[in-house]
């Protein structure tokens, strides 16, 4: 098998978590005791890499410190996880698919009552919660699938 680290002393993201175990299971082991951590982390990019000198944010990151400090950052989640409150204020609302495979059977769910169970911030997105609890009307078969929809009637 081919090593994915570079001689320019990159090292790939697979290369990355193999060290990382590595040095996890040296201090669970009591092979390294707590002064020598950052010099074995630095000797095993060493012995990876072939190089003198390695980059300290990776050894950060091995050890699992903070990043030396070249300035903060502030990290934000790429999407904000949609919320009850934010489907009932954009007219919008749940289905409940049946999960049964001859059933199919479909009815809207009642947001008033799901706020009321879960609350307004409650995330519905990937929601194991209220799917493993909705009941098929026609089947009386508990779980199922939700999707959003958009409440398409004219406002006036």
């Amino acid at each position: 098998m081919e090593n994915d680290s570079r001689s320019d002393g990159f090292i790939s993201t697979h290369d990355f978590d193999i060290l990382r175990k590595a040095f996890a299971s040296s201090v669970a082991e009591g092979l390294t005791d707590e002064t020598r951590r950052l010099d074995h982390a630095r000797e095993l990019v060493r012995e990876l890499t072939g190089r003198e000198n390695v980059d300290e944010g990776l050894i950060s990151r091995i050890v699992g410190l903070p990043l030396p400090s070249e300035g903060m950052a502030i990290v934000l989640p790429t999407a904000i996880e949609p919320t009850l409150a934010d489907l009932k204020a954009d007219g919008q609302g749940l289905m409940a698919y049946c999960g049964a495979p001859s059933c199919g059977q479909a009815w809207s769910l009642d947001i008033d009552v799901l706020i009321e169970l879960y609350g307004t911030h409650y995330g519905y997105r990937n929601d194991r919660r209220i799917s493993s609890k909705v009941r098929c009307p026609r089947c009386q078969r508990v779980g199922g699938t939700l999707r959003v929809v958009t409440d398409k009637r004219p406002r006036f």
